[in-house]
């Protein structure tokens, strides 16, 4: 069984992690399983060929993005402009590469990556499966359509990671989608990864790339009003992520900021610890390997997740493993991973009073972070574990190939 992955994100990300740690469960039960890779240049890649898989790559894959906060709008249809600009050596880079291997399955691993599947049906025969991992823009409009048109059309299977992202894309063939959440591996020992009830700091952790819509800037401003307004001085942050990008040229910086389109929320968050002197209770830790984080983990009390994206990101999901709540913004509850007030705290909206009354809660209230934390456990020992995840995936992939035989 030969499978061709095309993933956009430069980066590890979440949409990264995910896919890779699905593919390397999937490896190691299945010795049929040939894994290839094409995917933007970028850190991504080089940790794949460091983990010896082999991996095709291009400046930039085009994506074209429909989602509930990235569609474009406004001067966001000015990223169209670059998506058009690397689409020919997109394709041409892809269809060499269907080319020159034989797949059975091509596996895009995020929505935005729909339009290739009307590209690849014309030119083989493998069947198509299309990862969504964001909620999708339900708006009525011709970009609608045309996704719609292209999954139900020529996409032969569609996973969604939840059951919300599932209900924003109700418009296509009920059966061609199938809910299968992100799997994640189970820490070796479970029974003593909850925090210490006695110690004398509360540490609130964060962990993503920074940048604006991740609220960042809304959590540092409750973190400052809690230790200087209202005194909680054992009260900590620990910051583990960077920028999206690094820009080095200052003219096309200046651009990006003013456009809305980068901003150097590093520089940012640095200066705010020194104009407010916090040094002492807001750390920035850099973006963490797998190992750092997961002591990152065991060391935090609690999980901030303040996205305006409306969605719960694969760091929730991680701190849950490890016993520790989130307080996370989303428009409701998610049953799935955090009931709201039991494993752990729900805000509508990313907003500095909101933020400040919860981790205000939590701190007030330690014992119930810990009852909190060992709920979120249970919920995604039950919901996230990769081994039954990643089985759930190879199984649609031997079905897809067997209806493939019957057709020959």
């Amino acid at each position: 069984m030969k499978v061709l992955y095309i993933s956009q994100s430069k980066e590890l990300g979440g949409s990264s992690k995910s896919l890779l740690l699905m593919v390397e469960e999937i490896k190691t039960k299945h010795k049929e399983f040939k894994p290839v890779f094409f995917v933007s240049k970028g850190e991504f890649q080089n940790l794949l060929i460091k983990r010896g898989f082999n991996a095709y790559s291009t400046k930039w894959i085009s994506m074209f993005d429909n989602t509930r906060y990235g569609h474009y709008r406004g001067i966001r249809w000015l990223i169209l402009i670059r998506e058009i600009t690397h689409l020919p050596l997109t394709l041409f880079k892809l269809y060499s590469i269907i080319k020159n291997e034989k797949f059975d399955i091509i596996h895009l691993n995020d929505a935005p990556l729909f339009i290739y599947a009307f590209f690849i049906k014309k030119i083989c025969k493998a069947k198509i499966v299309l990862h969504i991992r964001s909620v999708q823009n339900t708006k009525e409009n011709l970009r609608k359509k045309v996704f719609a048109h292209i999954c139900n059309i020529y996409v032969d299977k569609i996973i969604c990671i939840d059951k919300r992202v599932k209900e924003s894309i109700n418009y296509i063939n009920n059966d061609k989608v199938e809910v299968i959440y992100n799997g994640f591996k189970k820490p070796e020992n479970t029974s003593m990864l909850n925090f210490n009830k006695k110690r004398e700091n509360f540490i609130v952790g964060f962990v993503g790339f920074l940048y604006k819509a991740k609220g960042i800037y809304e959590l540092l401003e409750a973190i400052r009003y809690l230790v200087l307004e209202k005194g909680y001085k054992d009260l900590k942050l620990y910051i583990a992520g960077k920028n999206t990008r690094d820009i080095n040229n200052k003219f096309i910086k200046y651009i990006l900021k003013f456009a809305g389109f980068y901003n150097d929320a590093l520089s940012d968050i640095e200066m705010f610890i020194n104009n407010h002197h916090l040094e002492d209770n807001i750390k920035y830790l850099g973006f963490l390997n797998e190992e750092e984080l997961a002591k990152f983990y065991q060391e935090i009390d609690v999980l901030c997740f303040p996205s305006r994206l409306d969605a719960i990101g694969r760091p929730v999901f991680e701190a849950a493993f490890y016993g520790k709540p989130s307080i996370a913004a989303i428009s409701r509850d998610y049953n799935e991973i955090i009931i709201n007030n039991v494993s752990g705290i729900i805000i509508e909206k990313p907003e500095i009073d909101k933020i400040v009354k919860s981790i205000e809660y939590l701190y007030q209230n330690r014992d119930l972070t810990f009852k909190m934390g060992k709920e979120a456990q249970n919920i995604a020992m039950k919901y996230f574990d990769i081994e039954i995840n990643a089985q759930q995936i190879f199984r649609i992939y031997q079905s897809l190939i067997n209806t493939n035989l019957h057709q020959l």
